[in-house]
């Protein structure tokens, strides 16, 4: 049987006489993932200014009741493009983040306020 099961094993061996195995969690520094990285205050900007073009891309495709493969279709570019622009891919730029917004009828004082 295998240990912690309470019965004997193929070797006579009660499962009690298995030596108990903690193991530690790791210990993890604490501090901000800019820290980590890094980066600075005008990097972390940038970064979360992208994120909230990404999320806005996402929110107004569904607020027009778009898939993907829909917005994919005006934007005349693929899937997968719109799957990273909604990721916020580092692989696309942030003029492609903003098309999307603007082909849906997004207007700049919107974006500024979104942002």
């Amino acid at each position: 049987t295998r240990p912690g099961t309470g019965g004997s094993s193929q070797y006579g061996w009660r499962d009690s006489s298995w030596p108990a195995i903690r193991y530690a969690r790791p210990r993890l520094a604490s501090g901000s993932v800019q820290d980590f990285l890094g980066l600075s205050d005008a990097d972390m900007e940038f970064i979360e200014t992208r994120r909230a073009l990404a999320r806005q891309v996402r929110a107004l495709r569904q607020e027009r009741g778009l898939t993907q493969t829909a917005l994919a279709a005006r934007l005349k570019t693929s899937p997968a493009r719109v799957a990273r622009m909604e990721a916020a891919d580092a692989t696309v730029s942030t003029d492609l983040l903003l098309q999307p917004l603007f082909r849906l009828g997004m207007k700049r004082g919107q974006l500024a306020k979104a942002l």
